[in-house]
C-alpha cells in the first residue's frame, strides 16, 4: 500500500519530489544470486530489511496486572517502539509511552497501578529504573543517580505500593538493595552489601530469608541466625544455586541448582538441614524457566532439548493448556499471572513467530501475533542436529536451509554470544534473513554454550581458540558431508563471543571460511578482562578460570596466543567489523586496535563504528545499517542475494 501511493503518484521536481524519486530508483537496486545453486532456484520472495527490523505492527510481552484488571503490551506508535496499556473489561481508553530506541519490558508493581521497566539510551548499560503511573501516564526515574547500573531486585507478592531494587551506586562493584516507596520515589537502603553477596531472596518485609556469600573459590549459602548468618552449605564456584522463591515458609525454598550433578534442576531445599529435594528435573538438559502460580506454587518447567517442551507440574494447568499443543514442533511461555490465577497471559511459538492468548477464567483467547506470521510460509524450520566432536564430545545444534533448495548452498555459520548462553529452536528473526537471502545457517551450540550440563560448559576451559574453535569446523565438516553446504563458500559471523569466534575462524582456519562479520568482538583476551566494567570483578576469577589470569606473565602470553589481535596477518579473506563506540563490556579499542593490525598486514577489512550504541544495538536505524551492510558484504563474498537500498533508509537518515 505503501510503495503503491509513490508508485502511482506523479513525482513533481521539488526537493520532495526529488527525494521520492530518488527513493524509488534506489529501491529497486536488488542484487540476485549467483551461486549455482541459487541463480535459477525457485527461492521465496526476496522480503525487505525492514521486514525484520522495523516493523511498526509489532506487539507483544502482554502482561496481566496482579489484580487481574489491566492489560499492558509493548509495541509501535507514529513509529516510535511504545508501551501500551489499558482495562481488560474495555473502558477508559488506551495509554501509550513512546521511546527513541527499542521498547523495554514493561511489567506490574505489586500495586497493580506502577508499570515499571529498566532504561538505557547510551548502550553503556548503566540502566535506570522507571516508573509509570498507570493512571495518568507519568513517567519517573526511581533511580536519578549517575553512572550507576540498576535493576529491579524483586516485586513484592502481596499488594503493596514498594518494591525493591539493587544498585551499585556506593561501590560500582557490588550491588546494595534498596526499598522503594512507589508514591514517594523515596529510596532506603535495607541492605548493604560489604559481605560479597552474590545474590539474596528477599521477603516482602525486606528481610534476607537466604542468602549466598563469595568466598574465595568457594560460594557459601547462609540463613540469618539473630544478629548472624549460619552457613548451610558450602559448594563449589563452577557448580550453580539461585534461590527464587519460598516453596513452603519457614521450611524452604525453591531454588535453581545443580549441586551436586551436573544438570540444573528445580529443587526445593530444606533451610534446617540443608538437603535437596528434586522438583524436576530432564534426563538431558538444563531446565530452561520454571511457572510460577498463586502463592508461589510452580505449575511447569520448560525446556529445550533440541526442540522446546513444557513439563507440567499441576493437572489443570496442563489441562488449560492443552489445545495450545499439536503434532507441530512449537513452545509455551507463561508471561505474566493474576494474584488469584484467574487471568494471565501465555505465549504460543515456533519457528515463524507467536501468538499470545489471553488467560480469562479458565478459557484461552487470542490476543495477538507477532509481525513476523504474516510471512509465515516464507519461513524455514531450524532442524536440531547432535554430532560427535572430533574429541567424542557430543555437540547439538541447529541447521536452517532455504526452502525449496536440495543443492549444496553457501553457508554462514552464526556463532552465538557469551560464551556462556546457547541457541534455541524459535523463530530468529537474523537467522531467518540470512536463509531468505539464499544461505544455509549452522548455530552450534559448542562447548562452553549453557544448558547441556555443567561438564559441557566446563569443557571450554583452556580451550578458546581451542576446541571451541575445532566444534564449529566439526560442524561444517558435517553440514557439508549432508550435502547442505559448498565446502568453498563458508561465511562465518557473530557478536561479542561470536565475533571472536569470527575473528578466530579468519585468523586460525583461513583456508575454511571465505570472509566473516565480527559484531562488537573481542580480539585481545588480556585486554578485556582488564577493562572490564567494575561489576564484573567480584566474579572476574570465572572468566580466569577459562581464559587466564592476565596478570600471570605465562598465563598472559598464552592468552595472547588465543587472541586474534596477534594473528592479523594470517587474515586473507575479506572481514566486516562492527562496534557500538559506548561498549562497556568489550571496549571499542579491541576492534579498533584490531582493524588497524590488518590494515597495516593488507588484509581485507571494512569497518563501521556506531556512535550511538553499545554491546548490542538498539535503535532500529542501526539495525537495518547493520542488516543491510550483512546482505551486501555476503553477497559479494558468498554469492546470496540481497535487497539493495531500502526506503526505511532515508527514514533512518531523517532519526
Amino acid at each position: 500500500m505503501f510503495l503503491g501511493h509513490f508508485f502511482s503518484s506523479r513525482i513533481s521536481a521539488t526537493p520532495l519530489g526529488l527525494c521520492l524519486l530518488v527513493m524509488v530508483v534506489l529501491s529497486g537496486c536488488a542484487t540476485p544470486a549467483n551461486h549455482i545453486s541459487l541463480k535459477n532456484a525457485k527461492l521465496p520472495p526476496l522480503l525487505p530489511v525492514r521486514n525484520f527490523v522495523a516493523n511498526i505492527d509489532h506487539s507483544g510481552n502482554y502482561q496481566v496486572s496482579p489484580d487481574g484488571k489491566q492489560l499492558l503490551w509493548s509495541g509501535v506508535s507514529r513509529l516510535r517502539p511504545a508501551l501500551f496499556w489499558r482495562n481488560l473489561d474495555g473502558t477508559g481508553k488506551t495509554q501509550v509511552r513512546r521511546f527513541k530506541k527499542n521498547s523495554p519490558h514493561g511489567f506490574w508493581a505489586a500495586d497493580s497501578k506502577h508499570i515499571l521497566y529498566h532504561r538505557d539510551d547510551t548502550g553503556r548499560e548503566q540502566a535506570h529504573v522507571y516508573a509509570i503511573n498507570s493512571a495518568d501516564g507519568t513517567v519517573r526515574d526511581l533511580t536519578p543517580l549517575q553512572g550507576i547500573t540498576a535493576w529491579v531486585a524483586k516485586v513484592p507478592e502481596a499488594d503493596s505500593s514498594h518494591l525493591f531494587i539493587a544498585h551499585n551506586g556506593r561501590d560500582a562493584t557490588v550491588f546494595d538493595t534498596y526499598r522503594v516507596d512507589l508514591e514517594t520515589a523515596t529510596l532506603t537502603r535495607i541492605f548493604t552489601n560489604t559481605a560479597n553477596i552474590s545474590h539474596q531472596l528477599i521477603a516482602d518485609d525486606g528481610t534476607t530469608l537466604i542468602r549466598v556469600l563469595r568466598k574465595g573459590k568457594q560460594r557459601v549459602i547462609q540463613l540469618p541466625d539473630g544478629d548472624k548468618w549460619r552457613d548451610l552449605r558450602t559448594y563449589s564456584r563452577f557448580e550453580n544455586f539461585y534461590p527464587f522463591q519460598i516453596d513452603k515458609p519457614g521450611e524452604s525454598v525453591l531454588a535453581y541448582s545443580n549441586l551436586d550433578r551436573d544438570r540444573t534442576a528445580l529443587v526445593s531445599i530444606n533451610v534446617d538441614s540443608g538437603k535437596e529435594r528434586i522438583v524436576y528435573e530432564h534426563p538431558t538438559v538444563d531446565i530452561g524457566s520454571v511457572w510460577g502460580g498463586p502463592g508461589s506454587r510452580p505449575l511447569a518447567v520448560t525446556t529445550q532439548d533440541g526442540l522446546p517442551a513444557v513439563h507440567y507440574l499441576d493437572d489443570n494447568t496442563r489441562e488449560l493448556f492443552a489445545e495450545l499443543h499439536n503434532d507441530q514442533p512449537a513452545g509455551l511461555n507463561l508471561y505474566s499471572l493474576s494474584r488469584d490465577g484467574q487471568t494471565g497471559t501465555v505465549s504460543r511459538y515456533d519457528h515463524t513467530g507467536a501468538t499470545t492468548y489471553l488467560i480469562n477464567k479458565g478459557q484461552l483467547e487470542k490476543l495477538s501475533e507477532s509481525s513476523s506470521i504474516k510471512h509465515a510460509k516464507h519461513w524455514s524450520q531450524p532442524q536440531p542436529f547432535s554430532i560427535a566432536a572430533r574429541d567424542g564430545l557430543n555437540i547439538q545444534g541447529y541447521v536452517t536451509r532455504p526452502l525449496h533448495i536440495k543443492q549444496a548452498t553457501p553457508t554462514i555459520v552464526h556463532v552465538h554470544g557469551g560464551p556462556w548462553a546457547r541457541d534455541y529452536w524459535e523463530h530468529n528473526d537474523q537467522i531467518q534473513f540470512l536463509v531468505n537471502r539464499g544461505y544455509t545457517v549452522l548455530q552450534v551450540n559448542y562447548r562452553g554454550s549453557t544448558g547441556y550440563g555443567r561438564a559441557h560448559r566446563d569443557a571450554a576451559k583452556g580451550e578458546f581458540a581451542g576446541k571451541m574453535h575445532t566444534d564449529l569446523l566439526d560442524a561444517v565438516d558435517w553440514a557439508v558431508e549432508q550435502g547442505y553446504s559448498d565446502p568453498d563458500k563458508i561465511g562465518i559471523m557473530g557478536g561479542s563471543y561470536g565475533g571472536y569466534a569470527t575473528l578466530v575462524g579468519l585468523a586460525f582456519s583461513p583456508e575454511r571460511f571465505a570472509c566473516g562479520v565480527d559484531i562488537v568482538g573481542v580480539s585481545d583476551l588480556a585486554t578485556l578482562l582488564e577493562d572490564a566494567p567494575p561489576h564484573w570483578l567480584p566474579e572476574i576469577d570465572f572468566w580466569y578460570s577459562f581464559v587466564g589470569d592476565p596478570g600471570n606473565k605465562k598465563e598472559r602470553a598464552a592468552m595472547n596466543e588465543r587472541s586474534p589481535l596477534y594473528r592479523a596477518d594470517k587474515v586473507t579473506k575479506p572481514l566486516l567489523v562492527v562496534h557500538g563506540v559506548n561498549d562497556p563490556r568489550v571496549s571499542v579499542d579491541q576492534s579498533d586496535r584490531m582493524v588497524e593490525a590488518l590494515r597495516k598486514s593488507g588484509s581485507p577489512v571494512t569497518y563501521i563504528r556506531v556512535k550511538d550504541e553499545g554491546h548490542g544495538f538498539g535503535h532500529w536505524k542501526n539495525q537495518l545499517k547493520l542488516y543491510r551492510l550483512t546482505e551486501d558484504f555476503f553477497a559479494d563474498c558468498l554469492g546470496g542475494r540481497s535487497s539493495g537500498f531500502d526506503f526505511y533508509e532515508l527514514g533512518s537518515w531523517a532519526f
